[in-house]
């Protein structure tokens, strides 16, 4: 099952870009769409890659697998082409990074798909996310602002789950019940254009509690 939902954001900044001055604009960063795969019923197969219940990641898959279900996080920046690196056309090599919260609840559910909450147990996670593509090399993401001149695109990130264990009575099914993604936190480091900055978004909910 895929699910796509919003949630609230909140940027916060640790600094403007290089050479900027207080009156300069700050790059902002929001999160475009929030993309989540909860499997119901939960039947990951652990070395597939490839079908239905595949939980590996396949040569340039850059997505949660629908075995074992996650999340993607793609973004947009604003105020890009008005830092004074951007301008000066300085070289960047630097990287965004993001780790976050999770919380997936798991149980079984019965034939008539009631989940049954005395069988229900959560996992609990706190990881650094997986990269979408080149997205978030800094380089990456300047070459595409100055080739494109009027887009503005951001870091894009995953997480693909690693399989879980649900045991389940006859005639019951085991399930993933829901996910809640929290305190996403995107950041980069000795940035020439960007400098040292954070941004932090959630919650997100997926699943049948969302």
């Amino acid at each position: 099952m895929a699910l796509v939902f919003a949630g609230p954001a909140v940027a916060q900044a640790a600094s403007q870009g290089s050479n900027a001055a207080e009156d300069d604009p700050r790059v902002e960063m929001e999160v475009e769409l929030f993309n989540a795969i909860v499997p119901q019923p939960y039947t990951p197969d652990p070395d597939a890659y490839f079908g239905p219940y595949k939980c590996q990641l396949y040569v340039r898959d850059y997505w949660p697998t629908a075995g074992c279900g996650g999340f993607s996080i793609y973004t947009k920046l604003s105020h890009v082409r008005e830092q004074p690196g951007y301008i000066e056309g300085l070289e960047d090599n630097s990287y965004f990074r993001a780790t976050v919260e999770t919380s997936r609840t798991f149980g079984c559910m019965y034939e008539n798909g009631v989940f049954d909450w005395d069988t229900a147990f959560k996992v609990e996670e706190q990881r650094r996310m997986s990269s979408y593509y080149y997205t978030p090399m800094t380089g990456y993401l300047l070459y595409q602002y100055r080739t494109t001149e009027t887009n503005d695109l951001g870091p894009g990130f995953f997480v693909n789950f690693a399989p879980v264990e649900v045991d389940c009575a006859e005639g019951m099914t085991p399930t993933q019940h829901d996910l809640k993604v929290d305190d996403v936190r995107i950041s980069v480091e000795d940035s020439p254009v960007f400098g040292n900055r954070s941004w932090e978004f959630g919650p997100f909910t997926a699943g049948s509690s969302a």
